[in-house]
């Protein structure tokens, strides 16, 4: 008999010493905002909502403002840029989470990042197959540790793959 392993990911929240298992999931989810909603309620100010008038794919934008309401999901905003040059007016960032691989890590996305800040991200030499990658920006730059195999969608932008 045989072992089935599917892709899966799992969150943890600290808290001191003290660390809890909140989420996992498995496979692939149908709802495209599922993810997105589990870690928002991770956050420490609930649920919120803001809205800034999409740069780019207006139409896809909307459509995923509708989808988070319909979810009542209500910190999340939406905005529609290159993800890989990240979002340096509300930089710096004590953690930064990447939901798409690309060939290296994003370089814009590590300047935003405190000191003592992690950036989660899938890196490959492919956009079929990544390594999941944890960076810890430090005084003296960055540490990273490699947390094996995934495969993400392809991350698109000036730091990742070309359309």
């Amino acid at each position: 008999m045989g072992v089935v392993v599917q892709p899966g990911m799992s969150c943890f929240l600290r808290d001191g010493d003290a660390v809890f298992h909140t989420y996992s999931t498995y496979a692939r989810g149908a709802e495209q905002t599922g993810g997105s909603s589990y870690f928002l309620d991770l956050t420490a100010l609930g649920r919120q909502e803001d809205w800034e008038e999409p740069k780019g794919r207006a139409d896809l934008a909307r459509e995923a403002q509708a989808r988070i309401r319909l979810v009542e999901i209500h910190n999340a905003t939406v905005k529609c840029f290159d993800g890989t040059l990240g979002w340096a007016a509300h930089a710096p960032y004590d953690a930064i989470l990447v939901a798409a691989g690309g060939p290296s890590i994003p370089e814009p996305l590590m300047v935003q990042l405190k000191v003592g800040g992690r950036l989660v991200v899938p890196v490959g030499q492919s956009r079929e197959s990544q390594r999941l990658i944890r960076v810890f920006k430090t005084d003296n730059g960055r540490r990273e540790e490699d947390h094996g195999g995934c495969a993400f969608v392809p991350l698109i932008g000036q730091h990742g793959w070309t359309g």
